[in-house]
C-alpha cells in the first residue's frame, strides 16, 4: 500500500494517514521535549520521564538516555497518558450526570470545598478536611467504574453456564460491574 501513488483515485487515505502519523508523533514527542526542557531548567514536576531519568543517573552516572531508552520511555509515557484519557472522561461524564440527578448532594460537597480551599485549587493535603467530598467522589467511582475489574481467563475444561456450552480453552472475560459487586450481598 505504501508504494501506491497518492495521485491515484481512492487513495486519499494515504494523505490522511500521513497527517495522522505526524500528529501522533507530535503527541508523543512534545511532552518528552517539555519535560526534558524543564529538567534542564530545574522546574520539572515529578513524572514518569523525570523519575526514569533520575534512576538512570543513579545507576549509570549518565545524564543522557540512549536513543533506544528515550524511544521506549516516550512511548510508555504516551501509552499511560493515552490510556487514561478515556477513563478520565467517563468518570467526568458520570460526575456531571450525578450532579444533575442529585444537585443537593453536590451543593453540599461544593460548599465543603469552598470552605476549606477558599480561592485556590485543592491539594492532597486537604483530603482529611473534605470527608463529604471524598465520599461523593468515592461513590462516583463505585457507581461508574470505567474499566472492567476482571482480567480475561481461559477455561481449562469444557463447562456449562446458564445453559450455554463453553468449550475447553475458550477465553472468557467476566465483566463484573463494580456497582453490582458493591451492592449485591450474595457476590
Amino acid at each position: 500500500v505504501k508504494d501506491i501513488p497518492g495521485w491515484l483515485p481512492f487513495t486519499e487515505f494515504k494523505g490522511k494517514a500521513e497527517a495522522w502519523r505526524a500528529q501522533m508523533l507530535e503527541f508523543a514527542d512534545r511532552p518528552l521535549r517539555q519535560v526534558k526542557q524543564k529538567m534542564r531548567d530545574g522546574t520539572a514536576d515529578p513524572s514518569l520521564v523525570f523519575y526514569a531519568s533520575a534512576i538512570r543517573w543513579r545507576w549509570r552516572k549518565c545524564a543522557r538516555l540512549t536513543p533506544g531508552e528515550e524511544h521506549t520511555l516516550k512511548w510508555a509515557a504516551n501509552s499511560i497518558f493515552g490510556g487514561s484519557i478515556d477513563t478520565t472522561a467517563v468518570v467526568i461524564y458520570h460526575v456531571l450526570l450525578y450532579m444533575m440527578q442529585s444537585p443537593d448532594k453536590f451543593k453540599k460537597a461544593r460548599d465543603e470545598l469552598d470552605s476549606v480551599v477558599k480561592r485556590r485549587l485543592p491539594t492532597f493535603d486537604d483530603r482529611p478536611e473534605l470527608p463529604y467530598t471524598e465520599c461523593v467522589l468515592s461513590e462516583v467511582l463505585t457507581l461508574s467504574c470505567p474499566v472492567p475489574i476482571c482480567l480475561p481467563h481461559s477455561v481449562r475444561e469444557e463447562n456449562r453456564y446458564a445453559g450455554y456450552r463453553i468449550p475447553k480453552d475458550t477465553i472468557v472475560s467476566v465483566y463484573c460491574h463494580i456497582r453490582l459487586c458493591a451492592r449485591a450481598s450474595h457476590i
